[in-house]
């Protein structure tokens, strides 16, 4: 309980110069933003093939990752190099929460919303179908 109060005190969060990671858990960290970015690039290749609600959901998923990886990576290579005020942790707390967010908008398309509009095209493709032409 103490450590997790410390990592959210101010005086840790505005840390100018913490220093670089020196646990293993700092590589987990960037291979799952990689991981991460690379299922997302998978996804949206395979999402080609489907309809337009799974490439739109797709492309959602893709620029989420792609750009909140991108600034992890970047935020992962200040702590590491020691960037004078970049480092500070309360940057890593910005681009979760961010991430979080966002992701909480794509969750909701793909599975609200998609299928919300599948059903209703299906209801108006049945309806279209007893209209005389």
């Amino acid at each position: 309980m103490e450590t997790i109060r410390h990592l959210l005190s101010v005086k840790y969060l505005f840390n100018q110069y913490p220093g670089a990671f020196t646990s293993v858990l700092a590589y987990y960290l960037l291979g799952g933003i990689i991981l991460i970015m690379l299922v997302a690039v998978v996804l949206k290749m395979s999402a080609k093939k489907r309809d337009t609600f799974a490439q739109k959901s797709a492309s959602k998923l893709f620029s989420l990752a792609w750009t909140m990886g991108w600034i992890g990576i970047i935020l992962w290579i200040f702590r590491q190099i020691n960037v004078f005020y970049l480092s500070a942790p309360i940057f890593w707390l910005i681009w979760l929460a961010t991430g979080l967010f966002w992701g909480v908008f794509v969750f909701r398309y793909r599975f609200f919303i998609v299928p919300k509009r599948r059903a209703e095209i299906r209801e108006a493709k049945s309806k279209k179908d007893y209209l005389p032409h």
